[in-house]
Protein backbone atom coordinates (compact mmCIF):
# COMPACT_ATOMS: atom_id res chain seq x y z
CA UNK A 1 0.00 0.00 0.00
CA UNK A 2 1.59 3.52 -0.70
CA UNK A 3 2.68 5.83 1.71
CA UNK A 4 1.04 9.01 2.11
CA UNK A 5 3.07 12.10 3.13
CA UNK A 6 1.28 15.50 4.46
CA UNK A 7 1.28 18.42 2.71
CA UNK A 8 3.05 20.22 5.36
CA UNK A 9 5.45 18.05 5.85
CA UNK A 10 5.42 17.03 2.24
CA UNK A 11 6.69 21.42 2.24
CA UNK A 12 9.67 20.70 4.27
CA UNK A 13 10.99 17.60 2.97
CA UNK A 14 10.48 19.22 -0.40
CA UNK A 15 12.02 22.60 -0.09
CA UNK A 16 15.11 20.60 1.89
CA UNK A 17 15.79 19.54 -1.81
CA UNK A 18 15.57 22.86 -3.68
CA UNK A 19 17.66 25.30 -0.92
CA UNK A 20 18.56 25.40 2.42
CA UNK A 21 18.14 29.01 3.11
CA UNK A 22 14.51 30.51 4.95
CA UNK A 23 11.07 28.65 4.44
CA UNK A 24 8.64 31.37 5.71
CA UNK A 25 6.07 33.91 4.56
CA UNK A 26 6.32 37.11 2.51
CA UNK A 27 3.61 39.54 2.90
CA UNK A 28 1.30 39.63 0.17
CA UNK A 29 0.76 43.68 -0.61
CA UNK A 30 0.60 43.57 -3.85
CA UNK A 31 1.18 47.38 -6.20
CA UNK A 32 -1.30 48.65 -7.92
CA UNK A 33 0.57 48.95 -11.04
CA UNK A 34 2.11 45.87 -11.06
CA UNK A 35 0.41 42.60 -13.12
CA UNK A 36 0.19 39.23 -12.25
CA UNK A 37 2.70 37.00 -13.80
CA UNK A 38 5.61 39.57 -14.26
CA UNK A 39 7.03 39.07 -10.68
CA UNK A 40 10.80 40.03 -11.77
CA UNK A 41 9.54 43.08 -13.50
CA UNK A 42 7.02 44.10 -10.82
CA UNK A 43 9.96 44.04 -7.82
CA UNK A 44 12.49 45.28 -10.19
CA UNK A 45 9.83 48.43 -10.70
CA UNK A 46 9.52 48.39 -6.74
CA UNK A 47 13.29 48.82 -5.92
CA UNK A 48 13.30 51.49 -8.23
CA UNK A 49 10.81 53.20 -6.83
CA UNK A 50 11.20 52.58 -3.30
CA UNK A 51 14.91 51.16 -2.61
CA UNK A 52 15.10 47.55 -1.08
CA UNK A 53 16.33 44.23 -3.13
CA UNK A 54 15.41 41.59 -5.24
CA UNK A 55 14.83 37.75 -3.22
CA UNK A 56 14.39 35.10 -5.64
CA UNK A 57 13.11 32.18 -4.44
CA UNK A 58 10.23 29.96 -4.68
CA UNK A 59 6.21 29.89 -4.29
CA UNK A 60 4.23 26.33 -3.03
CA UNK A 61 1.43 25.42 -4.89
CA UNK A 62 -0.87 22.23 -4.15
CA UNK A 63 -2.58 20.37 -7.08
CA UNK A 64 -4.29 16.58 -7.16
CA UNK A 65 -4.39 14.40 -9.94
CA UNK A 66 -7.46 12.67 -10.42
CA UNK A 67 -6.33 9.64 -11.12
CA UNK A 68 -2.94 9.89 -9.18
CA UNK A 69 -3.06 11.84 -5.78
CA UNK A 70 -1.66 14.52 -4.15
CA UNK A 71 1.34 16.75 -5.06
CA UNK A 72 3.20 19.94 -4.28
CA UNK A 73 5.22 22.08 -7.12
CA UNK A 74 7.01 25.23 -6.88
CA UNK A 75 7.40 28.31 -8.83
CA UNK A 76 10.46 30.51 -9.33
CA UNK A 77 9.29 34.01 -8.11
CA UNK A 78 10.80 37.14 -6.76
CA UNK A 79 9.59 39.23 -4.00
CA UNK A 80 10.70 42.55 -2.14
CA UNK A 81 13.49 42.85 0.24
CA UNK A 82 12.06 45.96 2.25
CA UNK A 83 14.72 48.57 3.25
CA UNK A 84 13.32 47.20 6.88
CA UNK A 85 13.56 43.80 6.29
CA UNK A 86 10.46 42.28 5.08
CA UNK A 87 9.88 40.33 2.47
CA UNK A 88 7.20 41.40 0.61
CA UNK A 89 5.37 39.81 -2.04
CA UNK A 90 4.29 42.83 -4.41
CA UNK A 91 2.90 41.07 -7.34
CA UNK A 92 -1.11 40.48 -7.76
CA UNK A 93 -2.46 36.58 -7.62
CA UNK A 94 -3.27 35.68 -11.04
CA UNK A 95 -7.16 36.12 -11.58
CA UNK A 96 -8.07 32.48 -11.47
CA UNK A 97 -7.71 31.10 -7.98
CA UNK A 98 -6.68 27.99 -8.62
CA UNK A 99 -2.95 29.64 -9.89
CA UNK A 100 -2.79 31.04 -6.51
CA UNK A 101 0.44 29.97 -4.25
CA UNK A 102 0.39 28.37 -1.06
CA UNK A 103 -0.97 30.93 1.83
CA UNK A 104 -1.87 31.79 5.07
CA UNK A 105 -2.89 35.02 6.88
CA UNK A 106 -2.10 37.59 4.55
CA UNK A 107 1.49 36.31 3.70
CA UNK A 108 2.60 34.26 0.59
CA UNK A 109 4.83 30.68 1.54
CA UNK A 110 7.93 31.54 0.06
CA UNK A 111 11.20 29.52 0.28
CA UNK A 112 14.22 31.75 -0.35
CA UNK A 113 17.40 30.84 -2.83
CA UNK A 114 19.58 33.38 -3.72
CA UNK A 115 20.87 30.62 -6.28
CA UNK A 116 17.50 30.87 -8.29
CA UNK A 117 18.75 33.58 -10.51
CA UNK A 118 16.14 34.06 -14.04
CA UNK A 119 17.96 32.81 -16.81
CA UNK A 120 18.87 35.53 -18.79
CA UNK A 121 19.72 36.19 -22.33
CA UNK A 122 19.66 38.77 -25.14
CA UNK A 123 15.85 38.59 -25.81
CA UNK A 124 14.26 38.09 -22.59
CA UNK A 125 14.23 36.99 -18.86
CA UNK A 126 12.50 33.76 -17.92
CA UNK A 127 12.18 32.07 -15.04
CA UNK A 128 13.45 28.21 -13.87
CA UNK A 129 11.82 25.89 -14.51
CA UNK A 130 9.04 24.53 -12.23
CA UNK A 131 9.64 21.53 -10.22
CA UNK A 132 7.49 18.62 -8.99
CA UNK A 133 6.93 16.42 -5.60
CA UNK A 134 4.69 13.48 -5.48
CA UNK A 135 2.79 13.69 -1.51
CA UNK A 136 2.79 9.63 -1.85
CA UNK A 137 4.88 6.82 -3.28
CA UNK A 138 2.10 5.51 -5.80
CA UNK A 139 3.56 4.35 -8.61
CA UNK A 140 1.02 6.39 -10.49
CA UNK A 141 1.74 9.48 -9.19
CA UNK A 142 5.64 9.21 -9.32
CA UNK A 143 5.62 8.45 -12.73
CA UNK A 144 2.94 11.63 -13.27
CA UNK A 145 5.26 13.81 -11.82
CA UNK A 146 7.77 12.43 -13.28
CA UNK A 147 6.56 13.52 -16.57
CA UNK A 148 5.32 16.79 -15.53
CA UNK A 149 9.24 17.38 -14.30
CA UNK A 150 10.65 16.62 -17.93
CA UNK A 151 7.67 17.87 -19.92
CA UNK A 152 8.71 21.62 -17.80
CA UNK A 153 12.39 20.65 -18.17
CA UNK A 154 11.79 20.35 -21.94
CA UNK A 155 9.54 23.68 -22.51
CA UNK A 156 11.61 25.71 -20.48
CA UNK A 157 14.98 24.72 -22.80
CA UNK A 158 12.66 25.68 -25.77
CA UNK A 159 11.89 29.28 -24.28
CA UNK A 160 15.64 29.50 -23.21
CA UNK A 161 17.03 28.77 -27.01
CA UNK A 162 14.50 30.81 -28.87
CA UNK A 163 12.27 27.90 -29.93
CA UNK A 164 9.29 29.36 -28.21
Amino acid sequence: MPTSIHPHDGIKIFSATISHQPLGLAIHSPEHWARPTRCFENVLGKVGRDGGATRFGWTFHYRIAPSAGEYLFVIHHAVWHAPDGRLVDVTPFHDDPKHHPITEGNGVLFLVDDAARPVETENLIAPLPMRYFPLSDDERLVSYVGKLNRKEQLKCQEIYEGRI
